[in-house]
């Protein structure tokens, strides 16, 4: 190869040694196979731990451990801006000529694709992951994809599976996506020198042991595993979160001579423990690859794996038994599985793999897309800015392209009137079914989110006929301490739908009632430890120098709304749970019912009885509790028998990782609902301050 021809990469990841997963395999065995076909390449990633600065791994693979620490889940904070001068350093430094960004959820890989092209480089994307398009967190991930990879140069993924998924998500051109399965190290990874014993069937794990990696799915596959066969023993390897719950499992059924729990397996021990076993348990609930399943084959071992993601695209049929992600079918499968022991050699297994598999292959492969990379032409900031601000624009044009028949461009460009009135048809119609799709799921949230505002409003309305200072009052109290907790709940429960919509797709419908609980309690420890802002909000307002009349007042309103903040803890989590079953009409209705007898009961209690600003409030306190043991009449009687099991002491455990989420996922709720919060907290610094804080919360 010339020197021209040589190209100088940068691979950018939060993944990285001495991390290891997929994503820091592929890396490293890629970036090895890259030097030896003649490229030069570095590789960024944040600091581990000590480990930073500069340092050189095998074959001379440069590796810069930026001084960045890991915010969440091994990603660091994502700023922008405080990458540039480092991207950029790098960059000239080691005269790269393309840029490679590895992970979807990477942030470093986000920022730096980002830059190189600011920069005017030629950048390539490889996903490794399948998310989905309807929680709280896959709709933020996909937004940020549309807009980082608007003009990508190119992109890879792991599977064909992968790449229907982030063409979906991020809106590329499917013409620009390459798909490049991952490898094995066959050299590594091979059988036991002597074949173990059949008298025992040893099954192996080894996984993080996090919810997405079907753990839950374990618990109940292993019991009945060992009961059906008392001969079949488990090894599992790994670490994380779910842990506890094989430990329980475990304990329970008394399985600590049938299952071995190894813990964190270090990569370079991984092959010693998978030529222990005969059958590889993948148990996953979302999988782009893995890495793992090949590893297993190199080794000999026949897999059982859930039918999940590209993991179909892995193995030949012979090598893998696949089950749907239940643990009955599971079982099925695992049972297959061990008949067909007799008929698998692992020397010959581990033969194909070689030929199946290889890195240098991929290697090559991803050369070519280098090489097409290169050869696509440069774009100023100017002419990239319209294509990422007009994003949704091209998405729209691309349907429409999708919706006339298939022929040529030049073909499309002289359609006869006749045809392109045929298309227009086709077009509303297809236009309209969706309409009344998204509408049918739409109404029920609409219908809840005005009624829900609908009560506030009526009852600050009956406030305003009674005094400007108790409006005044009323309006502060609301938008900024109802409003500042609120904001929190919201953040604390969106895990609920997160997880409750990963449950449901994966069809571990007794988890969503688990889940439900979690937030339940979750929720309730939280507005507990805030509830001195209600109870000292006349303090709380007269220092941050409101008015005395209105800081006095407003401390009357404060203890008033406790009781309907403690509803929203079982409102806002109940109706992500029943969305999540597609339940909308429930909420609907509920949610229509409480605006109505909201409005009947300010009135008796206010215009009637004269009741004031407690009748107000009451009847406040009084319609939202209906909505929420409405909701518990819902689900209790039998409405949702899949997903709720009852209550149980499960919903205690794991704690931990559901909080994590739950703040991460929820700071931008609270910033998007604080910032009216601020703007009242300051008009009462005005000369009029009643009027000035009335006329903020109208």
């Amino acid at each position: 190869m010339s020197d021209r021809e040589r190209l100088r990469i940068l691979m950018v990841s939060d993944f990285f040694f001495p991390n290891f997963g997929g994503v820091e395999n592929h890396i490293y065995y890629l970036s090895q196979c890259l030097m030896k076909l003649g490229h030069k390449v570095v590789v960024m990633t944040h600091a581990y731990n000590n480990r930073s600065g500069v340092r050189y791994m095998t074959g001379g693979l440069k590796v810069y451990y930026v001084p960045w620490k890991p915010f969440l889940m091994q990603n660091t904070l994502p700023t922008f801006y405080g990458t540039l001068p480092i991207v950029r350093t790098i960059i000239i430094r080691e005269r790269i000529s393309l840029v490679h960004g590895h992970q979807a959820f990477s942030t470093l890989c986000h920022e730096a694709l980002m830059h190189a092209r600011t920069m005017g480089f030629k950048v390539v994307f490889t996903d490794h992951s399948l998310y989905g398009f309807a929680d709280v967190g896959s709709i933020h991930m996909n937004k940020v994809l549309q807009f980082t990879l608007a003009d990508v140069t190119q992109a890879i993924c792991v599977s064909h599976m992968s790449k229907e998924n982030t063409v979906l998500r991020s809106g590329l051109p499917p013409e620009k996506v390459f798909v490049i399965p991952n490898a094995v190290d066959t050299a590594m990874f091979k059988p036991a020198r002597e074949r173990i014993s059949a008298d025992e069937v040893v099954i192996i794990v080894i996984s993080r042991l996090v919810y997405r990696k079907g753990v839950d799915l374990l618990v109940e596959v292993i019991p009945e595993v060992c009961r059906l066969h008392p001969n079949v023993r488990f090894i599992i390897g790994g670490d994380g979160p779910k842990k506890v719950r094989l430990d329980e499992m475990r304990e329970k059924h008394s399985l600590q001579d049938k299952v071995d729990m190894l813990g964190a397996v270090p990569h370079a021990e991984v092959q010693s423990v998978l030529v222990k076993g005969h059958i590889f348990l993948n148990s996953s609930l979302t999988e782009a690859f893995c890495i793992a399943i090949l590893e297993a084959a190199s080794c000999g071992l026949l897999t059982v794996s859930t039918r999940v993601g590209g993991v179909p695209e892995v193995l030949p049929d012979d090598m893998i038994v696949l089950s749907e992600p239940d643990p009955n079918d599971m079982v099925l499968a695992i049972m297959k599985a061990i008949h067909l022991l007799p008929q698998i050699d692992p020397q010959a297994m581990h033969d194909r793999m070689k030929k199946l598999y290889s890195w240098h292959d991929v290697a090559k492969r991803t050369e070519i897309v280098y090489n097409r990379a290169l050869k696509c032409s440069n774009q100023t900031l100017v002419e990239r800015l319209p294509r990422t601000m007009l994003k949704e624009l091209e998405k729209m044009q691309r349907l429409h392209s999708l919706c006339m028949d298939d022929n040529g461009i030049e073909e499309r460009l002289l359609l006869v009137s006749s045809n392109a009135d045929k298309s227009a048809t086709d077009l509303k119609a297809r236009i309209y079914e969706e309409s009344k799709k998204i509408w049918k799921v739409a109404t029920p949230s609409v219908i809840s989110r005005v009624a829900s505002f609908g009560t506030i409003v009526v009852t600050q309305s009956f406030i305003g006929h009674i005094s400007s200072v108790d409006l005044a009052a009323y309006a502060l109290v609301q938008a900024a301490g109802v409003r500042f907790v609120n904001g929190i709940l919201i953040g604390m429960s969106s895990a609920t739908e997160t997880l409750c919509g990963q449950a449901y797709g994966a069809k571990q419908y007794h988890m969503m009632g688990i889940y439900l609980q979690r937030s339940w309690f979750i929720d309730f420890i939280t507005l507990t430890i805030l509830l001195p802002l209600f109870l000292y909000a006349d303090p709380i307002f007269n220092l941050l120098g409101e008015q005395r009349e209105i800081s006095k007042s407003a401390g009357y309103f404060s203890v008033w709304f406790i009781p309907f903040a403690y509803s929203l803890i079982f409102s806002l989590t109940l109706q992500m749970y029943l969305q999540a079953q597609q339940k909308n009409a429930i909420i609907a209705w509920l949610s229509a019912f409480q605006l109505a007898i909201h409005v009947a009961l300010s009135w008796l209690f206010v215009s009637v009885l004269g009741f004031g600003a407690a009748g107000a409030m009451g009847a406040l306190s009084v319609a939202s509790w209906f909505v929420v043991f409405g909701e518990f009449a819902y689900v209790f009687g039998g409405w949702c028998q899949d997903t709720w099991k009852g209550f149980t002491l499960a919903a205690f455990r794991d704690l931990v990782p559901v909080v994590k989420l739950s703040i991460s996922s929820g700071i931008m709720f609270c910033l998007e609902l604080w910032y009216l919060a601020i703007l009242v907290l300051l008009a009462g610094y005005l000369k009029n301050a009643e009027t000035a804080i009335s006329t903020f919360s109208i």
